[in-house]
């Protein structure tokens, strides 16, 4: 057939140009379909991680070596091991049998409701089951050990206290556990010295000699922040101890005395070391008027840190009110820390007690402080109750 050669080589070479574009199409299409494959896989990857995370914070876990000092705890005390692992209510219906006498009738029983379910049980190594001792930090590691109301003297005894167990806490309680101030001192050795920040002891009868034994070196090379003495039996002798420690330089800013029996003389020789705290809780102290003119003198000093104090249930009168508001209407307000003083039932009269807290710029009181507030508005800083 005739064919003119010059269409020929035409329409070949658009076919040519139509093949070359299909190409650099398909080409262009793989690359794309490349590129959305490796985001779909980068996606998948980042949720996958974010499904592990996820799972790791839901399911905490327990730093092996903290694991095994709580369960060495768990098996030498029967009292932790009982508060943790607490045994069924007993049953105690039928207890005196099943039995009739001729011609009773016994009353219809009424029905009972069916018991509460168990508590959730938790294994060991998981944070739950040590909830009522310890808590955690994100590396499993013990941050709160609380054993207070335990009689721990025996632990001491079987070494049970380790680096493990304590290391790592930044809250220790202690309080009414039955330890003596040398077992006390054992159990302090293995804090850290800088994580330690809260130690309650209260209520183990430390007495003055057992601050003489945790004042020799124990307390001193801690960094606390809070320590809290209640109920010690601690007198002037362990107030001296106490002033001299604090006056050494310790980080402490609140401290917790109430229930000891320290006395004007315990509260002469701690007045100077309590105006470097922030916080003092001195309730129930037996603190009379002439403790109470020191305290005045060196809590409301121009050097003094002190923005709390809490003297309710002593006996400080009219005589001890007055040392502090007559320093109280001679200092400029902003040159002074102290915000809060509480003196619930110390025999102040109702007048001494407003002047007080009129010296003081701020008060809450009992009963007189009703009126005393709708006077001025003011509803914080003074407490008391009166004659």
């Amino acid at each position: 057939a005739d064919i003119d050669v010059d269409d020929a080589e035409a329409e070949m070479a658009a076919i040519e140009a139509e093949i070359a574009e299909a190409e650099a199409a398909a080409q262009e299409a793989a690359e794309e379909a490349q590129r959305k494959t490796a985001k779909m896989k980068s996606l998948q990857d980042k949720m996958n991680a974010a499904k592990l995370s996820t799972t790791a914070v839901s399911k905490p876990k327990i730093a092996p070596s903290a694991l095994a000092a709580l369960q060495a705890l768990l098996i030498a005390s029967p009292r932790i091991r009982a508060k943790l692992r607490p045994s069924p209510p007993a049953n105690h219906s039928g207890m005196l049998g099943d039995f009739s006498f001729p011609g009773f009738d016994a009353p219809e029983q009424k029905s009972q409701d069916p018991p509460p379910p168990p508590p959730p049980t938790f294994p060991e190594t998981d944070p739950q089951f040590w909830k009522q001792i310890a808590t955690f930090d994100p590396s499993g590691h013990i941050s709160t050990l609380s054993l207070s109301a335990n009689r721990l003297h025996d632990l001491c005894v079987k070494n049970v206290f380790s680096p493990s167990l304590l290391e790592t806490a930044r809250v220790l309680d202690l309080a009414n556990t039955d330890l003596t101030a040398e077992d006390i001192a054992g159990i302090l050795s293995h804090c850290s010295p800088t994580k330690l920040q809260q130690l309650h002891l209260g209520g183990n009868a430390l007495g003055d000699e057992g601050m003489r034994v945790l004042a020799q070196g124990v307390l001193p090379r801690l960094s606390l922040d809070m320590v809290a003495l209640r109920y010690n039996d601690i007198g002037p002798g362990g107030a001296a101890v106490l002033s001299e420690l604090i006056l050494g330089g310790c980080s402490w800013n609140i401290l917790y005395m109430e229930g000891n029996p320290l006395e004007d003389e315990g509260a002469k020789a701690m007045a100077k070391s309590l105006a470097n705290l922030k916080e003092v809780y001195l309730g129930q102290t037996k603190i009379g008027i002439e403790g109470a003119k020191s305290l005045a003198s060196e809590v409301l000093s121009s050097e003094s840190r002190l923005q709390k104090l809490f003297l309710e249930g002593n006996d400080l009168q009219d005589e001890g009110a007055r040392a502090f508001w007559e320093l109280l209407e001679t200092k400029d307000p902003s040159k002074r820390k102290l915000e809060r003083l509480y003196v619930d039932n110390n025999g102040i009269h109702k007048d001494n007690m407003l002047r007080l807290g009129k010296a003081l710029n701020s008060i809450t009181m009992v009963g007189v402080g009703l009126e005393y507030q709708q006077t001025t508005g003011d509803e914080d800083g003074i407490t008391g109750r009166n004659q």
